[in-house]
């Protein structure tokens, strides 16, 4: 008797997967460090420097070869991509198959990309600069007055960017380019998020915990007890939840009356696993989380509620998106042979 059936003795859990999850899924031979999903199709950078373009039912296909791993893969208006790599370069992906080159650094990393669909705007964080692209033209550059930038996100205006640094987050601000802000926080920042109203600006830390400033009250504050590093900052579309990694349960934030001030919603864990990987959609509604055990739970913040949308498999759930429709796409990793699957899930919560 092998491991699974033997779990399947005793894991109710196993057999349970909803009747409404629909799961396809399909094997890339490299690690997968990038998604995005549009609801029509997935791309998918890879370790190997390739960026994979998959639809449901349909073989993948490839792109765009970078030299070294792919570190971002973003959707720009129209749904063309733009993925980025260890090579320095940044490449447009038109839907015609034709590529462009927007930028290329010649020796560093690209870290980060964000794109604002409000402004048209492409952000481009490495090194200690971010370049700001408008059309494919360079209008704007920053440099970090502290440490390289790990991350870059734009507002939900696409006037101003968040990123991560020492000892706090940078705010630049598009319309005033000589300006310059520090939201301070003493440690590392890994990683900075704007929630889709703007009132917030979230920072995972080194340290196991989020930081979160408030625009409105002028007020930041502290969220902890987290067991891991907390990343992966997410938000549900109305601003009302924050969630995150660095716990063993599927937890969302509720930021009314203060963050802090009210304990997280929990969803759902998975027995002897921890959360790898989160993500929220709908209003307030749906979130969905991916357990290292490679089960998938996908939940209802309303009635804190969830199903089990992918039964465990001892595989670890590395990637997990909603698409704009609210299906869900994601992608889970098959140790050791370093195999990766892509899978589609339509539920109705």
């Amino acid at each position: 008797m092998n491991r699974l059936e033997k779990k399947m003795q005793y894991d109710h859990g196993f057999s349970s997967v909803n009747q409404n999850i629909k799961l396809n899924e399909k094997t890339i031979g490299s690690n997968i460090t990038s998604l995005v999903y549009n609801g029509n199709y997935a791309t998918v950078g890879l370790g190997d420097g390739r960026i994979i373009k998959i639809k449901e039912d349909e073989n993948p296909v490839t792109l765009f070869s970078h030299k070294g791993a792919v570190t971002s893969v973003i959707f720009s208006n129209g749904n063309s991509t733009i993925s980025a790599a260890q090579d320095g370069k940044v490449i447009k992906h038109n839907q015609d198959n034709t590529t462009q080159t927007i930028f290329d650094s010649g020796e560093f990393w690209i870290n980060s990309m964000s794109f604002s669909k409000k402004t048209n705007r492409l952000a481009v964080a490495y090194d200690k600069k971010i370049l700001i692209y408008e059309n494919q033209k360079k209008i704007i550059d920053f440099t970090s007055p502290t440490s390289t930038l790990l991350n870059v996100s734009f507002s939900p205006n696409g006037h101003e960017l968040a990123t991560a640094c020492y000892n706090g987050v940078s705010i630049f601000d598009c319309q005033n380019p000589s300006s310059k802000e520090i939201l301070s926080w003493k440690g590392s920042l890994i990683e900075a998020s704007w929630s889709p109203d703007g009132r917030y600006v979230a920072a995972a830390t080194q340290d196991r915990e989020i930081h979160i400033w408030d625009f409105i009250d002028n007020k930041d504050f502290r969220l902890g007890g987290f067991i891991g590093k907390a990343r992966n900052i997410c938000w549900t579309a109305n601003s009302a939840y924050l969630l995150s990694l660095g716990s063993d349960v599927i937890a969302a934030w509720p930021l009314a009356g203060g963050p802090g001030n009210f304990p997280p919603v929990e969803i759902g864990y998975a027995k002897d696993a921890s959360l790898s990987s989160v993500a929220a959609g709908g209003e307030i509604d749906k979130i969905a989380g991916g357990f290292t055990n490679g089960s998938i739970l996908i939940g209802n913040i309303r009635n804190s509620e969830a199903i089990i949308a992918r039964a465990p498999d001892e595989n670890p759930i590395t990637k997990i998106a909603w698409s704009p429709d609210y299906d869900l796409s994601l992608i889970h990793i098959s140790e050791p042979t370093r195999r990766y699957a892509i899978s589609y899930a339509v539920v109705g919560l």
